[in-house]
């Protein structure tokens, strides 16, 4: 999918919170890749907290409504740093998840999870549905007042642990207690929808091995969304074709937009009307090599423990659907990119934001 910069390919953007010149070109993602059943942050560019950024990076400006103690004024960003990174990108992204529909990780660069939600956003607000950066869309996010980014001051709770190396294989896995974070950086990505990339971008001279209680760093807007305030879910909705979980509340008005990882043509998503049985936070993985196509069928099961890099993320949501579940993934960067063996993978955040709107009996639909 193409994506129309509409305002010129090489002009100056005056943000609402954000304001720069620059020169980018449109990004496709790369390749599906699931090779690894954890987060590998070491794949995070080497950006060192010492370098600054270049001629062409941003710079914060005020945004109207904003609290003060999140205002964040003049604040120099490495962003745009390199080919791919868009501003005007970085503000739909933004701006989709702050309103409930999710684009995956964050990273301020086109993919395909960012056309399709907004896609799905054009649908839902009498536009047309071109997944287009048109003149309509820009000029919403021109207007929009609630800033795209925020200085947030690191609690103690932020930069808990326990972090530690986890091993990529199953086996090796389920001898350890609990499947950590392996570096604090991994927990704020999740914390604020954000590729770790990008977090190093948008906090030049921030060294995040480092951080403190009382630090600020800029994120994205994403814990004041309107999004946050939406109440229980009555009808998820999943679909087949599209990769893709939406939400509704019992008037059927739409809630919420998830990209999703579904099962291929080995493990199909089972179409029909099912319920939610159950949601378990942090919930035990059993392997069970037998139902996986792509398993040695006379490997041994394993019992892994929980934890945020689990190969079924930080909660558990079950249905009445024997072996299927719809749950949350150590690599949100591969949402929609590849396949499950069968389940219903989205984002860590993804997942603990339906998680927390469902229960027992939601009805559940599998559409084509």
């Amino acid at each position: 999918m193409k994506m129309m910069l509409g305002r010129g390919f090489a002009t100056t953007m005056l943000m609402l919170l954000l304001g720069y010149t620059f020169t980018a070109a449109a990004q496709t993602p790369g390749a599906p890749s699931n090779a690894n059943p954890v987060a590998d942050v070491v794949e995070v560019p080497d950006i060192e907290p010492s370098e600054q950024p270049g001629p062409g990076a941003g710079r914060t400006v005020a945004a109207s409504n904003v609290p003060a103690n999140q205002a964040a004024v003049a604040r120099p960003i490495n962003f745009p740093r390199e080919q791919g990174d868009d501003m005007n990108v970085l503000k739909l992204q933004i701006f989709l998840d702050y309103h409930g529909y999710s684009v995956g990780e964050i990273d301020g660069r086109w993919g395909y999870n960012t056309g399709r939600a907004l896609i799905v956003y054009q649908k839902n607000n009498s536009l047309a549905p071109t997944g287009q950066m048109d003149d309509r869309i820009l000029a919403r996010l021109d207007g929009f007042s609630d800033a795209y980014l925020l200085s947030w001051t690191l609690s103690a709770e932020d930069l808990k642990g326990p972090f530690g190396f986890v091993p990529r294989d199953y086996y090796a896995q389920s001898k350890m207690k609990w499947l950590p974070y392996e570096e604090t950086i991994e927990k704020l990505g999740e914390l604020f929808h954000v590729s770790p990339t990008l977090l190093r971008k948008l906090n030049p001279g921030t060294d995040f091995s480092r951080l403190q209680a009382g630090q600020r760093i800029l994120v994205p807007n994403v814990a004041n969304g309107i999004d946050e305030q939406r109440g229980s879910v009555a009808l998820v909705r999943i679909s087949k074709h599209n990769k893709w979980t939406e939400a509704y509340d019992s008037a059927g008005r739409f809630m919420f937009y998830f990209p999703s990882t579904l099962g291929g043509e080995n493990d199909p998503l089972p179409l029909g009307t099912w319920a939610v049985t159950v949601v378990t936070p942090n919930p035990y993985f059993t392997l069970k090599p037998s139902l996986f196509w792509d398993h040695d069928k006379n490997d041994p099961e394993a019992l892994l423990p929980p934890g945020p890099n689990s190969p079924v993320g930080a909660v558990w949501i079950g249905t009445s659907r024997k072996s299927v579940g719809i749950h949350g993934t150590p690599n949100p960067g591969t949402i929609s990119r590849g396949e499950s063996h069968g389940c219903i993978r989205l984002t860590n955040w993804d997942a603990k934001q339906l998680s927390a709107r469902v229960k027992s009996g939601t009805k559940l639909e599998f559409i084509e």
